[in-house]
């Protein structure tokens, strides 16, 4: 119980710094095209 409890608890972690890692980079690149863009 404990084991798949955690299990859970570390694919949702994964999975949310997964998208974190996600929106940093594609706010990294719109601010890249805005300030190559002026």
């Amino acid at each position: 119980m404990v084991q798949s409890t955690s299990r859970a608890f570390l694919d949702r972690f994964a999975e949310t710094r997964f998208w974190v890692a996600i929106k940093r980079s594609a706010r990294a690149s719109i601010v890249t095209q805005l300030s190559q863009a002026h």
